[in-house]
């Protein structure tokens, strides 16, 4: 009888002893950064990095990239593509860059994934919806009809975007 008492004290304390670690509370150590990827809501780095390809590069009618370069403000003003061009929107972490864009009719409006997280791109009134997009993919529409078109990241709500066709 002590000896299986003794048993269940030693498994009783090495139990509290492997509960003894710091919890993972969801909020960050003084002094820590949240510059890189880890904790419960640090998506990693704020902006993607794309490198344009030798060819999108010389091809006037290829997709621009509009994601600031890293270290860099976001910029100001809401890009305009002229009739019949193409836009590129950056899905980047959690957002898209940039949120607001205004575009003649005819754009062909193109959402890259440069995260590391799936995403869908669906306006709000469902007038165009995405499968799945996944990381490295895109997904694109040509936008014909003036007016607003507000969209969203079906998966991630609080992802939200603007097109404006004039």
């Amino acid at each position: 009888m002590r000896r299986s008492w003794s048993i269940g004290a030693v498994l009783a304390v090495l139990l509290v002893a492997g509960c003894g670690g710091r919890p993972n509370s969801g909020t960050m150590p003084s002094g820590a950064s949240g510059s890189g990827y880890g904790g419960p809501y640090d998506y990693g780095p704020r902006y993607a990095t794309s490198v344009p390809t030798p060819a999108a590069a010389a091809s006037p009618s290829a997709p621009q990239a509009l994601s600031p370069a890293p270290g860099t403000a976001a910029p100001t003003a809401i890009p305009t593509v002229a009739e019949g061009g193409t836009v590129e929107i950056a899905v980047v972490n959690f957002g898209f860059q940039p949120a607001e864009v205004t575009v003649a009719a005819g754009t062909t409006v193109v959402w890259r994934n440069v995260s590391l997280t799936t995403h869908t791109v669906a306006a709000k009134n469902r007038s165009f919806e995405s499968e799945f997009v996944e990381p490295g993919g895109s997904y694109s529409v040509t936008l014909r009809e003036p007016g607003v078109y507000d969209y969203e990241c079906t998966l991630h709500p609080e992802m939200v975007g603007r097109i404006i066709v004039r």
